[in-house]
């Protein structure tokens, strides 16, 4: 049986509703993601084993487990609007239908690239079908500083994102697709070994500019809409804010430890939380990035984070803007943020 347990605290008159699942020391969570499971709000995430495991947050119970790419390590996993996505390390990148507590493959195809990036998927975009035809996914390419497009539906490769002039990109580390303003065109925005932040054109193939954030990797980044701001991180003692519109930098956030490996900005753009390596997990305000929260819960460094935004078919999440992190010492924690509605 495994061992879950749930607590209340409440900070400075804000309550947080801790949900925590313990699997023990032999497994270590690399990431997580969340979405609608029946008529409950779940967790999906995967384990260093390659196990998928849904988390039902009503029940508090891991409901199904999916053994999705065999005995091969699971580089991503990714939910949206009713399917699961995900990409191993036998090369295989599968579309899960997860409707009615079933787990059934209905797209599957094959990426050449392998490495410690995570796929993005192009999503929620209201001109990305219109523009390319297709919901699009990105993964790392064969060589270290390309990256693939492919074609969701039909598992072809459609485009592919390489600088010929420059090699001193180093390799992918992270990526995003975004939008500059409502109607422009897709684009893909890149973070890479060299600490370099590449904005790539997805129709013409092109690159818009490259900024360069210092000598560190990016190691995540999250984009800011609202603001026209990227927020990228990595190794060091501070987030980085960038304009992309001028290509300037635009801000430093001090840390207090070095090191983030996830950065993640809630869905009405309110919040910005960072999982960093001294295993805190840290948010700001979206205005002026004010530091809000320092939340000490796991005992070694955060892999990964998402929000999930409230879903009027989950009843458990009705209201609530529910964070889950996934840590390295075996624990998934959820946490209710600054869900009244009168803040």
């Amino acid at each position: 049986m495994i061992p879950i347990r749930c607590s209340i605290f409440f900070l400075n008159r804000i309550q947080y509703l801790i949900h925590f699942l313990f699997l023990g020391a032999s497994f270590v969570f690399e990431a997580t993601v969340q979405g609608t499971y029946g008529q409950n709000c779940a967790c999906f995430f995967r384990c260093e084993s390659g196990q998928v495991r849904v988390w039902d947050l009503g029940s508090r119970r891991v409901q199904q487990e999916l053994k999705a790419h065999g005995d091969k390590t699971i580089l991503w996993l990714h939910f949206y609007d009713g399917s699961l996505f995900s990409q191993g390390r036998d090369g295989w990148v599968r579309r899960w239908s997860m409707e009615e507590g079933r787990a059934d493959i209905c797209a599957s195809f094959t990426v050449e690239g392998l490495s410690f990036c995570k796929a993005a998927l192009s999503k929620g975009m209201s001109d990305e079908v219109e523009e390319t035809g297709c919901q699009l996914l990105a993964v790392p390419g064969k060589e270290m500083d390309e990256v693939c497009l492919y074609d969701v539906a039909s598992g072809h490769q459609v485009g592919t994102l390489k600088s010929a002039a420059d090699s001193s990109l180093g390799m992918v580390m992270c990526m995003q697709f975004l939008q500059i303003s409502p109607g422009a065109g897709l684009l893909l925005l890149a973070g890479y070994e060299s600490g370099s932040l590449c904005l790539w054109d997805i129709r013409m193939g092109q690159l818009l500019s490259r900024l360069s954030t210092g000598q560190d990797p990016i190691f995540c980044l999250a984009w800011d809409g609202l603001k026209g701001t990227c927020v990228s991180a990595g190794p060091g003692e501070s987030l980085e804010t960038w304009k992309l519109n001028n290509g300037k930098h635009d801000s430093s956030i001090p840390l207090p430890q070095h090191g983030v490996s996830a950065l993640k900005i809630r869905g009405d753009g309110r919040l910005l939380a960072a999982g960093c390596w001294d295993g805190r997990i840290r948010i700001w305000s979206r205005h002026h990035y004010r530091p809000l929260a320092s939340l000490a819960f796991h005992r070694q460094g955060l892999c990964d984070l998402d929000f999930a935004d409230p879903s009027p078919r989950a009843a458990h999440c009705t209201g609530r803007r529910l964070l889950a992190a996934a840590s390295r010492d075996g624990q998934l924690s959820v946490w209710d943020l600054y869900s009244d509605k009168r803040r």
